[in-house]
C-alpha cells in the first residue's frame, strides 16, 4: 500500500538517495510506517464486524495514553500479522494479545480473553507466558507471573535499545526460519555483540547509525542454515527489525545490519513513492544473486549493496582491517556500479525512481576514485566478468532458428554471421544466491593469501592463458560447469574468441555440444575460433 499524508522534500528524498538519510528523512519514513499500521488495524477493525472486548480495551488504551499505544503500533511484526490476517480472515485473535499489552502500558485495569498460540500467551513487546488450553484470561498482573518470559532487550547506549525478538509468533516472514527462544547465555553473548557492533557503527559509519537510532527496533535471531554462512533478511511487512545468525564476530555483525538497514529504509520509502512501474519481467543480472530480478529486487539489491560497498570502503581503511577488506570494497564497487547502470537503463523507474537513482550513481562515482593495488584491480574485474559469464551460461539459451542456422553454416563451411547480442532468458528460475565457486573462488582465495586451485586456475593465475584454456577444455566433456566459466575466462582477451566467448558463452556450449552430439569431431576450440573469426554482433 501506499501511505497517504507523508512527503519528503526535495534534501530529505535525496540524502537517502545518496545511501544514507538525515535523521528528519528517516522520522518521516517512520511516521510513515505509523500510519500504515494505523491504517491496517482500522481495516481489520472494520472487516472484523461489531466492536469486541479487545478493541473496546484497544481504544481505551489509546485514550488513556496515546504515546504508550504509539509505542506499541511501532512493534514490527504487526504488519506482519494485519496483513495475514486481512488477506485470510485468520489470525484475528492476535488483537486480542495486542490490546492486552496496550492496556498494560497504559496502567489500565482490565481482564481479557486471548489465544494461545504454540503454548503461550504473547504481549507484543512485553514477553509471553506459558499456558496450556486454547485461551487464557490476562490482566495487568500477568506479566511478571511465573513462568512469564520477558521480552530481552540490548542497550546498544543510554536511551537506545533494541529487542532481541525471538517470542514474536509472527517472526517468521524473512524467508529464512527463525531461532528458537535463545537460552540465557546464547541471549548474553548476542546482547554483547550487538553492543560491540552498534560501537563500531557509531565510530566509523555514523551516517548509518544516526538512522538506526530512529528506525531500528528488533533483531531476529535466525536459525543457521544447512549450507551454513551468515545470512540476514529484513521484510517489507516488519518494519523496524532485521533478522540475522548470530555471527562469531561483531565485525560481521556490523556489515549484516548495515545491510539488512539498508532494505528496511528502502522499503519504507517505497511505501511513500512509487520508485519503479509495477510488473516487470525478470531480466536483469542482479551480481548477487544467479536468477534473472525484476526491476524492483535489482532496485532492493543495489540500493543495500550501496551499503555493502560502503562497509568495506572504510573498513579497508583500518590497521586491523583483514586483506579481504580490499578485495571486498573493489568487488561490490565494481559490481554495483554495473547494477546501477542497469538500473539507470532499464526503462522501468519512475521520475521519482530516475532522481533516486542518480543519486545512487553519484555516490558509487564518487568510489571509483579510491584506489587500490593495481594487481587487485585487474584480479577483481577477472571476478566480476567471470560472475557475469556464470549468469549468462545459467540464464541464457540461444533461440531455436539461431542454433540451426549456425549448424548449417558450419555444415556449409560458411562464416557464422551476425550473431544476437543476447540469448533467450529461461523462464523457470527461482531464488538462487550467487556464490564464488570455480576460477572466481580461487582467484580470492588467492588475493587473500589462500593456497592455489587446481591445475586450470593455478594456469591461469600465473598468467598462462593458453594453458589454462586447455585444461579447461578438457573438463568439458564432464559437464562440468565450472569449466566452461573458466574457458570462457581465459581467451576472454583472445582477439578471434574474445568477445563471443565473453558475450554469449551459451552460444559456443550449445553449439559445441549439438556438433558434438551429431558425431562431429569438433571441440570448444574450434567452434569459438569459427564463431570469432567469422561472425559479428547484431544492434
Amino acid at each position: 500500500m501506499t501511505v497517504p499524508h507523508h512527503a519528503l522534500t526535495a534534501a530529505q528524498f535525496d540524502g537517502l538517495a545518496a545511501g544514507y538519510g538525515s535523521p528528519d528523512a528517516v522520522r518521516v519514513l517512520r511516521e510513515g510506517q505509523l500510519t500504515k499500521r494505523k491504517l491496517l488495524l482500522q481495516a481489520l477493525m472494520e472487516a472484523t464486524g461489531p466492536a469486541s472486548p479487545a478493541m473496546d480495551l484497544l481504544i481505551r488504551a489509546d485514550e488513556a495514553d496515546r504515546d504508550a499505544t504509539a509505542e506499541l503500533l511501532w512493534h514490527p511484526h504487526l504488519d506482519v500479522w494485519a496483513g495475514q490476517a486481512l488477506r485470510t480472515g485468520e489470525g484475528t485473535g492476535y488483537l486480542a494479545q495486542v490490546a492486552a499489552a496496550a492496556g498494560v502500558r497504559a496502567g489500565l485495569p482490565f481482564r481479557l480473553e486471548v489465544p494461545v498460540t504454540h503454548g503461550e500467551v504473547y504481549l507484543p513487546g512485553l514477553g509471553a507466558l506459558a499456558h496450556e488450553g486454547a485461551t487464557a484470561v490476562v490482566t495487568p498482573d500477568t506479566v511478571g507471573a511465573e513462568g512469564w518470559e520477558p521480552l530481552r532487550t540490548a542497550e546498544l547506549e543510554p536511551g537506545y535499545a533494541v529487542a532481541i525478538e525471538d517470542l514474536e509468533p509472527y517472526r517468521d516472514c524473512y524467508h529464512w526460519r527463525p531461532a528458537p527462544r535463545l537460552d540465557e547465555a546464547a541471549a548474553d553473548r548476542f546482547a554483547g555483540l550487538l553492543r560491540e557492533a552498534w560501537q563500531i557503527t557509531t565510530r566509523r559509519h555514523p551516517g548509518h547509525a544516526d538512522a538506526m537510532r530512529i528506525l531500528l527496533r528488533s533483531i531476529v535471531p535466525l536459525a543457521t542454515p544447512s549450507t551454513g554462512g551468515n545470512v540476514s533478511a529484513a521484510s517489507r511487512q516488519a518494519s523496524g527489525s532485521v533478522a540475522v545468525v548470530i555471527p562469531a564476530t561483531a565485525e560481521e555483525l556490523c556489515l549484516l545490519l548495515i545491510h539488512e538497514f539498508m532494505h528496511m529504509k528502502l522499503d519504507a520509502l517505497r511505501d511513500l513513492v512509487d520508485l519503479h512501474h509495477p510488473g516487470g519481467e525478470p531480466r536483469f543480472l542482479a551480481p548477487w544473486r544467479m536468477d534473472p530480478r525484476p526491476v524492483g529486487p535489482l532496485f532492493q539489491g543495489v540500493y543495500a549493496h550501496t551499503g555493502v560497498t560502503d562497509y568495506w570502503r572504510l573498513r579497508r581503511a583500518e590497521p586491523d582491517a583483514p586483506p579481504a577488506a580490499v578485495v571486498e570494497f573493489g568487488y561490490w564497487r565494481h559490481q554495483n556500479w554495473l547494477a546501477v547502470g542497469a538500473l539507470s537503463d532499464s526503462g522501468e523507474l519512475t521520475p521519482e525512481g530516475e532522481r533516486f537513482v542518480h543519486g545512487l550513481h553519484d555516490t558509487l562515482a564518487t568510489w571509483q576514485d579510491e584506489e587500490i593495488p593495481a594487481g587487485t584491480s585487474r584480479w577483481v574485474e577477472a571476478m566480476v566478468l567471470a560472475q557475469t559469464i556464470r549468469w549468462r551460461l545459467r540464464n541464457w539459451r540461444p533461440e531455436d532458428a539461431e542454433l540451426a542456422a549456425l549448424l548449417t553454416a558450419w555444415r556449409a563451411g560458411r562464416d557464422p554471421g551476425p550473431l544476437n547480442p543476447a540469448g533467450v532468458l529461461r523462464t523457470n528460475a527461482e531464488g538462487e544466491p550467487s556464490a564464488l565457486p570455480g576460477i572466481v573462488g580461487a582467484i580470492r582465495t588467492a588475493l587473500v593469501g589462500g593456497p592455489p586451485g587446481e591445475e586450470a586456475e593455478q594456469a591461469y593465475l600465473h598468467g598462462d592463458e593458453t594453458r589454462a584454456a586447455q585444461l579447461y577444455a578438457a573438463r568439458l566433456p564432464s559437464g562440468d560447469d565450472d569449466a566452461w566459466v573458466g574457458f570462457a575466462l581465459a581467451v576472454a582477451d583472445d582477439d578471434i574468441r574474445g568477445t563471443v566467448c565473453r558475450r554469449r558463452p551459451d552460444l559456443v556450449r550449445a553449439l559445441t555440444l549439438a556438433l558434438t552430439a551429431e558425431g562431429h569431431p569438433v571441440d570448444v576450440v574450434a567452434v569459438s575460433l569459427w564463431l570469432g573469426a567469422g561472425s559479428s554482433f547484431g544492434s
